[in-house]
């Protein structure tokens, strides 16, 4: 499976283009965000999207630690009542 990792035009930009096709992304590079199954809650980073046939996977980093993950596995919110659980 080929993927291309990409970068926005501007900090806020979520249209990409590759390869005369445009993408659009839900997430921005830099966008801390919460994997859903975490429970401890640790906030990730967005550090790089790749384009793959199903739709985007994000890498999220915490830490030395990264990991690729598609959009609907993780949420801009914390989940707080998960959290304490």
């Amino acid at each position: 499976m080929l993927t291309q990792k990409i970068a926005p035009k501007q900090k806020n930009d979520k249209h990409f283009t590759i390869q005369g096709m445009i993408v659009e992304s839900k997430y921005n590079l830099g966008d801390i965000v919460y994997l859903k199954t975490d429970k401890e809650q640790n906030p990730r980073m967005i550090t790089s999207i790749a384009v793959r046939p199903l739709g985007c996977t994000y890498e999220l980093s915490l830490s030395t630690t990264v990991s690729w993950h598609y959009d609907f596995e993780f949420s801009l919110e914390e989940n707080v009542i998960f959290k304490t659980q």
